[in-house]
């Protein structure tokens, strides 16, 4: 088990709560990372707008997401994993720059002003 500060780890890591349909939460979650770099890699080389608009509906679904399982943490498991809130307080800054990018590119803009 990985050492926590805060001594929930392995309560959380270990409730019923941990998988969903037999699947690890850390792996879906390792998995939403590595979409959002692949959408990120896609944006800088396409640089399609769509692609932003995608990179804000996926990390809104996780925004979202990670407000229900820190829920579910502090109000059902009673205890709070150190990873879990690392990870959704990265998903809660990816969400916030997603919608700075979208409300630019809906104003007209490119988000990156990188020369190909």
């Amino acid at each position: 088990m990985p050492p926590c500060t805060l001594g929930g780890c392995e309560q959380v890591l270990a409730s019923q709560y941990s998988k969903i349909f037999g699947i690890p939460l850390a792996l879906i979650g390792a998995v939403y990372y590595l979409i959002v770099l692949g959408l990120a890699l896609a944006y800088l080389k396409l640089k399609n707008n769509k692609i932003i608009l995608a990179f804000l509906g996926v990390t809104l679904f996780r925004f979202l997401f990670s407000v229900f399982f820190i829920s579910l943490q502090v109000f059902v498991i009673g205890a709070v994993c150190d990873y879990c809130l690392a990870s959704a307080a990265i998903s809660t800054i990816l969400f916030v720059l997603s919608v700075f990018m979208a409300r630019y590119i809906i104003k007209g803009g490119q988000v990156s002003s990188f020369n190909s």
